[in-house]
């Protein structure tokens, strides 16, 4: 790859993170270290699953109606058991 292609590259993946938060890169891991993190991952969502963290209801504020209400426009395709 052309050191001219590699910076093209790069510009792209940089503005592809500033506007969507994220990007891919194509070939940055091989298939051993995606397999790991797949499984390492895995483990962890599993964990998650099994022990759900409940921060608990912390004190009032009067914005809590509005946080609320956005919250649930915002993530409307999540499960309503995880928006509770």
């Amino acid at each position: 790859m052309t050191t001219e292609r590699m910076e093209a590259e790069v510009d792209r993946a940089v503005a592809a993170l500033a506007e969507d938060g994220y990007t891919v890169i194509e070939g940055l891991l091989d298939d051993t270290e995606v397999e790991e993190l797949r499984e390492v991952s895995e483990r962890w969502l599993e964990r998650q699953r099994q022990e759900r963290y409940d921060p608990g209801d912390g004190p009032t504020h009067p914005d809590d109606a509005a946080i609320e209400a956005y919250a649930h426009n915002m993530y409307d395709t999540a499960p309503q058991e995880e928006l509770e």
